[in-house]
């Protein structure tokens, strides 16, 4: 049987530098802009509003989660990591959480490029240079929301790629810390926590939900409310119970910004001929629109986990002395890991468009699917997952096209065309797993 595309790909030097430029000179624009964007107004910005003003209350010893326009919706960690910023003058602390974004920025894009097995990021060409650019086209958009909002989204997505890379390297314990570090800011990485079980990391999931724990308790300790409640309990209280109560999708935000499995049900159910006349008929269409997201999820969840194989047995490491570009069969962990923050803005009860900054994983692996190991089913979607994509942005259909795309749920749509990608990439890396058995 002969050797899988991607593994018989030897690339030789370039000499052609214009590659490298260009990246330079559109990642240095990038952070001059956007510079400019965190800058310019501190104390209108979403940082200040939301996570400075909750620090700033947890050092006064007060709730955090306060119900308000612009409220802090999320458990303790992010308010706590804020802290230390709220310390300075708010434009140094704007300066230092600026240059954490870009940090985490370059995180995210050196991770997710080492989990799609590239060669280095400098002297890209041929086909190497093709997937970066279709992978960066196909997620810019949702990069670019976290910073213009200046949220946590971006250095959650940096702790998550950088442990997912951990993970493939086999470094469990930093593994663990990393991706719990993530989870404790957002609970949807908590996701990792049962496939690092499915996959035999048994001290990578106890260190992840350890830190989940003393990220999300320590505040209680070093800056305990006056009232002597637990901030998880006003987070539980404030946000958490009135959501559960709710009907599918519904959240402390604009409906049309949730774009997680529930808000897509939300908005297909509310679109359809249900009785919300009486306040029966509100709950039972509640009630049902949540089924509908129960049963979705469970069926994600078992294709997922019957693409993933065998419980129980470790992943496939990428050893020390690798040389990249990777070959086809160490990028098990990076496959499954892409799964799996789709799954995590699928499952999400909230995920707006902040939070798919995580999808450059997906998008860098299914360039490389398309483009290196010329898989004819991926390549076909690509054209779904463009038009779901960049094409559907306001900068291209304009304000009002660009909302009703919302409104259809395009980003939804995106993430699950994309997972549809990642099954089938983790369906042919088993077959490429078999036929090396075979041969040997």
């Amino acid at each position: 049987m002969s050797q899988s595309p991607s593994s018989e790909i030897t690339l030789p030097p370039t000499t052609h530098r214009w590659a490298d430029y260009a990246i330079a000179a559109v990642g240095l624009a990038i952070a001059a802009y956007f510079a400019v964007v965190f800058l310019r107004n501190p104390a209108g910005s979403e940082w200040y509003h939301v996570y400075v003003r909750a620090a700033l209350r947890m050092r006064a010893g007060e709730t955090i989660n306060v119900v308000e326009p612009v409220g802090y919706a999320y458990p303790p960690a992010m308010a706590f990591c804020t802290v230390p910023l709220s310390w300075p003058p708010l434009w140094a602390g704007m300066l230092g959480w600026y240059l954490l974004n870009m940090a985490a920025a370059a995180a995210v894009f050196v991770f997710a490029w080492r989990l799609t097995g590239g060669p280095p990021l400098v002297g890209l060409a041929g086909r190497w240079l093709a997937v970066f650019a279709l992978g960066a086209v196909l997620c810019l958009r949702f990069v670019f929301a976290p910073l213009e909002h200046q949220q946590f989204d971006m250095v959650i997505a940096g702790l998550l790629m950088a442990g997912c890379w951990a993970l493939a390297r086999g470094r469990d314990l930093r593994a663990g810390a990393l991706l719990g570090a993530a989870a404790a800011m957002k609970l949807t990485p908590l996701l990792f926590a049962p496939y690092l079980v499915w996959r035999r990391k048994f001290a990578a999931a106890a260190v992840m939900l350890a830190v989940v724990a003393a990220l999300n308790l320590l505040p209680d300790l070093l800056y305990p409310q006056q009232s002597g409640r637990l901030y998880l309990q006003d987070w539980r209280a404030n946000y958490l119970a009135p959501a559960a109560q709710q009907s599918a999708g519904t959240w402390f935000a604009d409906a049309t910004q949730n774009q997680s499995l529930a808000g897509l049900v939300g908005r297909l159910s509310t679109a359809g001929p249900a009785d919300l006349s009486t306040e029966q008929g509100t709950a039972d269409a509640g009630r049902n629109s949540k089924l509908v997201v129960y049963v979705l999820a469970a069926v994600l969840l078992a294709i997922t986990a019957w693409r993933l194989g065998r419980p129980l047995r470790p992943p496939v490491i990428v050893p020390p002395d690798a040389v990249p570009p990777l070959p086809a069969q160490q990028l098990q962990v990076g496959l499954e890991s892409a799964a799996g923050v789709c799954l995590m803005l699928l499952l999400s009860p909230m995920s707006s468009k902040a939070h798919f900054v995580v999808m450059l994983l997906p998008c860098f692996l299914i360039a490389r699917l398309a483009i290196v190991d010329r898989l004819p089913s991926v390549r076909w979607l690509l054209i779904p997952l463009a038009i779901l994509g960049p094409l559907s942005t306001k900068g291209f259909l304009g304000k009002q096209l660009g909302g009703q795309a919302l409104l259809w749920s395009f980003p939804a749509w995106f993430v699950l065309v994309a997972l549809v990608c990642v099954w089938l990439g983790l369906g042919w890396l088993r077959r490429q797993e078999r036929g090396l058995r075979l041969e040997t």
